[in-house]
């Protein structure tokens, strides 16, 4: 499958072509640098990513580019922090949907909402995997969903990062949609999760495909049922998809990571972002440490194509939070 049949299918993302980089200096103050909130610690993905493109975004603006990381309360610190900010294209944020779609659904009295973020660019894309302790009795999600709706077998269990987080919901949307027996053992963390996984004191947990878990199925200490996406990918044609399943035709959870400013800065102001942006996501060095981390870098995306991604990720996702009569705390 090509790569904008995959954009199309997983992200609905009007892809663009864009021309040369353009400077923010026609529509904001010079000489002030521009800053980009990082909502988690060093060493993750959204600090490799905003730190890889930083200088590339710095170079292309002729502007000092500095990351700043902000951490807790579900990434809506630095979310509030970069919201509060002039909106002058001067204050961006690495973004997923846990800080922009879930933060307000599971945290009570956060000032702010999904459509308070203006997407920039298509940023990174991963597919989500359905994983299992390596003794489990079965091999594919037809396997896995008869296995779980057997009378005769336990409940499985499937590790989350907790009320809320996307491995819940989508968990949930899965147990729903196919009838299969499960309960949620939620964890602080990935690391205890995957150990608990690979040790066999939980049964099942969907997950980024990316990074480490890679190494773990490839050694064995994880199988792979199944990929939460409409079909195969070229590069993971190995692995069948969820999809299979008659009650999972449309259960698609790509993992995305890209760049968001206040939906208050101008029009102006976020195309030229979004044309810098484009531009940076294709370069090589781009490419190829997307690659070396798990991800697929897709192709150019307008704001309007972001936009619509958006829109139909914050449906998609607050139906489910309302399915599983998700509060906020």
């Amino acid at each position: 499958m090509k790569r904008r049949s995959l954009l199309q299918t997983s992200l609905a993302l009007a892809a663009t072509v864009v021309g040369a980089p353009a400077t923010l200096a026609q529509t904001a103050p010079s000489g002030r640098p521009i800053t980009i909130y990082v909502p988690y610690p060093a060493g993750g993905v959204s600090d490799a990513q905003s730190r890889t493109v930083a200088p590339l975004l710095s170079k292309a603006l002729g502007q000092t580019v500095v990351v700043e990381n902000l951490t807790g309360a579900s990434g809506s610190i630095a979310a509030q922090k970069m919201l509060s900010s002039p909106a002058d294209g001067h204050s961006l944020m690495v973004v997923s949907p846990s800080e922009t779609i879930l933060a307000p659904l599971i945290i009570a009295g956060l000032k702010y909402k999904a459509e308070d973020f203006r997407l920039l660019a298509a940023g990174i894309v991963a597919p989500t995997v359905l994983i299992a302790r390596p003794t489990l009795e079965a091999n594919n999600v037809n396997e896995l969903v008869a296995y779980a709706i057997s009378k005769t077998n336990k409940e499985l269990s499937y590790g989350s990062f907790g009320l809320g987080s996307m491995p819940h919901l989508t968990a949930e949307d899965f147990r729903q949609r196919t009838g299969a027996r499960l309960f949620q053992v939620p964890y602080r963390g990935g690391a205890p999760m995957l150990q608990d996984l690979m040790a066999g004191q939980i049964d099942v947990a969907f997950m980024p495909f990316v990074g480490g878990i890679l190494g773990m199925v490839a050694s064995g200490k994880l199988k792979v049922i199944g990929l939460a996406t409409p079909t195969r990918l070229p590069a993971l044609a190995q692995y069948p998809v969820l999809n299979d399943h008659p009650a999972l035709k449309d259960f698609n959870y790509p993992v995305w990571s890209t760049f968001a400013v206040s939906k208050a800065v101008p029009d102006e102001t976020a195309a030229r972002l979004n044309k810098t942006l484009n531009e940076i996501m294709q370069l090589p060095e781009v490419q190829v440490w997307g690659k070396a981390a798990g991800f697929s870098v897709p192709e150019s995306a307008s704001l309007k194509g972001v936009a619509d991604f958006y829109q139909a990720e914050t449906a998609k996702i607050r139906a489910l939070a309302k399915s599983v009569n998700l509060q906020a705390q």
